[in-house]
């Protein structure tokens, strides 16, 4: 299993293994220059991601992100990723539609439902 931190667009390779409107998410917002990506692989297959930046106002905002071909260690990576909201005392916005469960499941303790500047939904939780 390889980790890797980039600030480019996630690869073609990985890219491929996504539909939809993730796909069209996740190659749009990762290829911002005020963003950065989180990849989890194992050889070519793609096992997790995260795509992430910073707003002006100090906010994480985690733009897409998935785990499930991870079981497990993917619900303990994404919970050590969210937590990151205690480690730098700011709170972590989510672009999700499902940020609520989400947010409980990896144990957040304050959550509010919101919009961002742009009109996207967002989840914003803390703890």
């Amino acid at each position: 299993m390889r980790v890797a931190l980039t600030p480019a667009t996630i690869s073609e390779k990985f890219l491929a293994q996504l539909s939809g409107d993730e796909l069209d998410c996740v190659a749009e917002t990762s290829a911002r220059p005020d963003t950065a990506s989180i990849v989890v692989s194992d050889g070519e297959t793609l096992l997790a991601y995260a795509v992430f930046g910073f707003d002006d106002g100090g906010l994480v905002n985690i733009y897409a992100a998935r785990a499930d071909k991870m079981g497990f260690a993917g619900t303990a990576l994404l919970r050590s990723m969210f937590g990151a909201a205690q480690v730098l005392g700011k709170p972590l916005t989510v672009h999700s539609d499902k940020v609520r469960a989400m947010a409980r499941a990896i144990g957040a303790t304050d959550f509010e439902q919101s919009f961002n500047e742009l009109g996207e939904k967002f989840g914003v939780f803390n703890g």
